[in-house]
């Protein structure tokens, strides 16, 4: 424990900058795929409401019974 300590408190400017430039990029692609599961749920939801109007049920139903 005590010589991570010591590996972590003596690094060198250009190591801190490599490592944090590594975790955004990380964290920016982690962000991008939680963005693109939000779209995806809010895009299943809205298919699911517009499924369930009314009209629409009608209009399946006139179509399929003709």
């Amino acid at each position: 424990m005590g010589l991570g300590r010591y590996r972590d408190n003596h690094r060198s400017r250009d190591d801190h900058r490599k490592v944090s430039g590594r975790d955004d990029l990380i964290g920016g692609l982690g962000m991008l795929a939680v963005g693109c599961i939000i779209a995806q749920i809010q895009v299943l939801t809205l298919v699911i409401e517009i499924y369930n109007t009314d009209d629409l049920k009608e209009r399946l139903l006139v179509n399929t019974s003709s």
